[in-house]
C-alpha cells in the first residue's frame, strides 16, 4: 500500500513536549508580567497587587454566578439556538437550511 506524503510541516512533537512547552511560556510570561509590575508601580507594589487580587474575585465571581445560572453545557447560547421556530423546525436549523429540511 502506498505511503502518504505530507508536505510542509510535519508533526514531530507528541502531547508531553507541547504541555510542557506552554507550560514554560505560561510561566515565563507570569514572572515577566511581576517583575513589571515591579519595576513599574515601584513601592506600590503590594497595593498594585491588592487591587489587582480585588478585581480577579470579582471576575471570578462573575464567573461562578454565570455558571449557577446556566448549569447545563452551553449556557444560554444552547436553548436559544434548539427553540423552536413557529414552522417547528430548530431555529438553529431553520436558519441555514430553509428549503432542504
Amino acid at each position: 500500500m502506498a505511503q502518504r506524503r505530507l508536505e510542509g510541516l510535519q508533526r514531530v512533537l507528541g502531547v508531553y513536549p507541547l504541555a510542557s512547552s506552554a507550560y514554560g511560556n505560561v510561566g515565563s510570561s507570569i514572572y515577566y508580567a511581576l517583575g513589571l509590575v515591579a519595576a513599574l508601580a515601584l513601592g506600590l507594589t503590594p497595593i498594585v497587587f491588592i487591587i489587582s487580587g480585588c478585581i480577579f474575585f470579582l471576575t471570578a465571581s462573575t464567573y461562578a454566578e454565570a455558571t449557577a445560572m446556566f448549569p447545563e453545557a452551553g449556557g444560554p447560547r444552547r436553548s436559544r439556538a434548539t427553540r423552536s421556530t413557529s414552522s417547528g423546525r430548530s431555529s438553529r436549523l431553520g436558519a441555514r437550511c430553509s428549503t432542504t429540511c
